[in-house]
C-alpha cells in the first residue's frame, strides 16, 4: 500500500448508523488530505470504507458534510471500486481518520467535533 500513512481509530464497539445519512465534521489541517473511515469487521484484511475530507486552507477551520452514499470501499489501502453498502451501517465496529496522501513527513489535524446527521 506504499506506506506513508497514519491513522487514529476508536476502540472496537458495535454501533448502528443505519438511521443516519452521513456526518458533519469541523476540522483544520495544514492543507493536507484525510479521510473519515468506517469499519464493519474487526479483521484488518477485510474492506473498510472511506469518505474524503477536503484539505483546509491556511490552517483555517472548515466544516464538511460527508454522506454515506459517497463513501468508497478499500481493501488494504487499495480501492475496490465498490461503494458503502447501506446494510453495513447496521454493524459498524470502528470509526477513524486516516491520512490519504501516502507520503512520508510531518502532518497535523485538529478536530473540533463529529456529528452524525439524519
Amino acid at each position: 500500500n506504499y506506506g506513508g500513512f497514519s491513522s487514529v481509530k476508536t476502540r472496537f464497539k458495535g454501533v448502528d448508523l443505519s438511521e443516519y445519512k452521513g456526518l458533519k465534521i469541523r476540522y483544520r489541517s495544514a492543507n493536507q488530505r484525510f479521510a473519515f473511515t468506517l469499519e464493519d469487521s474487526r479483521n484488518w484484511t477485510q474492506p473498510n470504507f472511506k469518505g474524503d475530507l477536503p484539505p483546509t486552507k491556511d490552517n483555517a477551520w472548515s466544516e464538511s458534510t460527508i454522506y454515506f452514499k459517497d463513501f468508497k470501499e478499500y481493501q488494504i489501502g487499495e480501492p475496490t471500486g465498490a461503494k458503502l453498502d447501506p446494510a453495513s451501517l447496521k454493524n459498524i465496529v470502528r470509526l477513524g481518520i486516516i491520512t490519504t496522501e501516502k507520503k512520508e513527513g510531518p502532518f497535523w489535524l485538529e478536530v473540533d467535533y463529529v456529528e452524525f446527521i439524519k
